[in-house]
């Protein structure tokens, strides 16, 4: 199967021999995009790991004052001037605009926090499931925050919630 090298881009047109394998080559460039095929979530997902292992490991080593732009740094900057973190250079993978055009500082940044905010999220939502599957009145961060709980419409009024210790 031939591929497009990564200097030369190819026409919109031109699809590789193997038309059994060219089926994301095809959806791809069908819409205009030089940028080449998608990445294997599988290696995205590695790369990943490998970004915010750093990332872990500075945290745990620095302040959060100092650790906080030395990540950003770490994810953005490489993004924004060579188109690759470390993790995705280990990878081999790249970051590019859909029309294959280099990403700017603004696109990069915008994209690593919004990475970096759903990871967070998504910790702080696991976080509270557990507080509030081990909590004895099933309170999670929100009802300790609001002093609220959550009951059954059909129990109301009849028994009170256990006293807070």
């Amino acid at each position: 199967m031939t591929q497009p090298s990564q200097t030369a881009q190819p026409d919109n047109d031109a699809l590789p021999d193997d038309s059994a394998d060219s089926a994301e080559w095809t959806e791809v460039n069908s819409q205009g995009t030089r940028a080449g095929r998608p990445a294997a979530l599988v290696r995205r997902a590695g790369a990943r790991i490998v970004d915010f292992a750093v990332c872990g490991a500075v945290a745990s080593a620095l302040p959060w004052w100092v650790a906080a732009p030395v990540s950003v740094v770490w994810l953005v900057v490489p993004a924004w001037l060579a188109g690759a973190t470390a993790g995705k250079w280990l990878f081999g993978m790249r970051l590019t605009r859909y029309d294959g055009a280099r990403l700017t500082f603004g696109r990069a940044l915008a994209r690593e926090a919004f990475v970096v905010g759903s990871f967070v999220l998504t910790l702080i939502a696991m976080l509270n499931t557990l507080v509030m599957v081990n909590d004895p009145r099933g309170q999670g961060f929100q009802d300790k925050i609001a002093d609220t709980v959550v009951v059954d419409a059909k129990t109301t009024g009849r028994t009170p919630a256990p006293r807070r210790q």
